[in-house]
């Protein structure tokens, strides 16, 4: 059983009440280049120094963390991203690392391969129009990118799951995307409900799926994929 930590202030008496097994999702930065209209992410001032991250992974492993999600924003833009997969692997950690991709060039993944498992790249549609209406910063070729990207992970032996966020906008455009997706060996492809909580998402609330139809759309999407 895997629990997301919802809390930040977790202290080591409270150890006793978690589960036997914790995974942990670790922001590492809220920069990111594309500017999704679906982002939730806390705005931080500034990225955490090397040694200010360390101290949070320290407090995850004393509390018996044995997964940890590294993401962002966009987490390839930490520059010392390297050496936390590092120390978190040699503390006997699950490293997977999330990612929307369009930095994880074949030096990077060189970089990475030695440190993590599993990798989660994000893509939402193939189409053009339905991008740039989900992506500020789009740019021409995005699509073709990721998929390239797909590729290079799975050839590299990385187990890899693809997140595709549900929205009205791609809500047509989902079925064609898992086809493709069918073709490629990945490990999963992770279908997330819109959520409005905070930061761009909050803005853009009238895209949200409601849940009776989330449902419906899923149960739909069942009947001709493994979901």
């Amino acid at each position: 059983m895997n629990n997301k930590l919802e809390s930040s202030e977790l202290y080591l008496g409270d150890v006793k009440k978690l589960p036997e097994k914790i995974s942990a999702v670790l922001l590492t930065t809220s920069r990111c280049m594309l500017d999704c209209f679906h982002c939730y992410n806390y705005p931080l001032e500034g990225d955490l120094s090397l040694k200010n991250h360390l101290k949070v992974l320290q407090n995850l492993y004393d509390i018996g963390v044995y997964r940890i999600v590294f993401t962002g924003g966009e987490c390839l833009m930490l520059l010392h991203l390297i050496e936390l997969l590092k120390d978190s692997q040699e503390h006997g950690v699950l490293n997977t690392v999330s990612t929307n991709g369009i930095l994880l060039t074949p030096k990077k993944l060189e970089e990475i391969h030695p440190y993590t498992k599993m990798m989660d790249i994000s893509l939402n549609s193939l189409n053009q129009d339905t991008n740039r209406k989900m992506i500020k910063n789009y740019f021409d070729g995005y699509e073709k990118l990721i998929l390239k990207r797909i590729d290079m992970v799975v050839e590299s032996g990385i187990l890899l799951n693809v997140n595709v966020l549900v929205s009205k906008i791609n809500l047509l455009d989902i079925p064609d995307l898992l086809e493709v997706l069918k073709s490629k060996k990945i490990n999963s492809v992770k279908l997330f409900e819109h959520s409005a909580i905070r930061g761009r998402a909050s803005e853009n609330h009238q895209y949200i799926l409601e849940r009776k139809h989330f449902i419906v759309y899923m149960n739909g999407l069942s009947k001709n994929f493994m979901i």
